[in-house]
């Protein structure tokens, strides 16, 4: 069982970001595995568990993801390619789908398995785009998979319910919260992984227009919004005389009921 995990690198969730002259300051900032990607690193080792095979991680980025590509070695995934080029800047989601394409092209693969989005812009478009452009099926925001290494059993959840699809392999799937509960990298995984050399492969092998050229859409400009500024206000008088204070200020100022 080949499988293939697209795992994109994003700043912490915890991190404060900053921005200037509409750009966001990356300086300062921590980046990591995508949260949802590295449940698709967890499911991946769990299939392989049972079915043997290779795990392959695929990541459109820059060589400074380096590093964190190699985290997601670290896991005890057998290989990892960095897409990297300076042909692919400002690609659009379906650009990045693109690249991912021509590079699933060249390896041997049963299962693709995408993060349901990216912690950083939230499109949620990469993944289905990618199973579009390699003409195969796919099953979306996965809460639970099951496969035999010739079908793929994916239950998605929707508004008040479930549902259950089979697709015949090869196919492709992205994850959703509640999937599963990602493990730890082991010592031995971490020190193996540092040692690892990730090659880059750039735009020679892609087929279809990427970049700011073939974009569609754009971001122009990204703002800081206002900080709430924070208040206290204190009451006082009988406990009657606050309740009723406290009250009216719930109601007119804060306006939560």
């Amino acid at each position: 069982m080949n499988i293939i995990v697209c795992m994109k690198v994003v700043p912490d969730t915890e991190s404060k970001i900053y921005v200037k002259d509409g750009v966001v300051v990356e300086e300062g900032l921590k980046f990591l595995i995508n949260p949802f990607d590295e449940w698709g690193i967890e499911e991946a080792l769990r299939i392989k568990e049972k079915l043997g095979g290779k795990i392959t991680l695929l990541t459109v980025g820059t060589e400074k993801d380096v590093e964190v590509v190699k985290n997601g070695l670290a896991y005890g995934v057998d290989d990892a390619i960095l897409l990297s080029d300076p042909a692919f800047k400002g690609s659009d989601t379906i650009g990045t789908a693109r690249i991912l394409a021509s590079a699933c092209k060249r390896i041997e693969y049963d299962l693709i398995i995408c993060g349901r989005e990216g912690a950083d812009y939230d499109t949620g478009h990469t993944g289905i785009a990618l199973a579009h452009v390699l003409g195969i099926p796919y099953v979306s925001s996965c809460v639970k998979v099951e496969t035999d290494g010739e079908m793929l059993r994916a239950t998605r959840q929707i508004d008040g319910g479930h549902e259950v699809h089979e697709v015949a392999l090869p196919a492709l799937f992205t994850t959703s919260v509640g999937l599963n509960e990602p493990r730890y990298p082991s010592v031995k995984g971490i020190m193996l992984a540092k040692k690892r050399i990730v090659p880059v492969w750039g735009k020679d092998i892609v087929e279809g227009a990427v970049g700011h050229e073939a974009a569609k859409y754009e971001y122009i400009e990204f703002t800081q919004p206002e900080e709430k500024k924070k208040s206290c206000r204190y009451v006082s008088g009988t406990p009657e005389e606050e309740i009723a204070q406290l009250m009216l200020l719930l109601e007119q100022e804060a306006k939560v009921i």
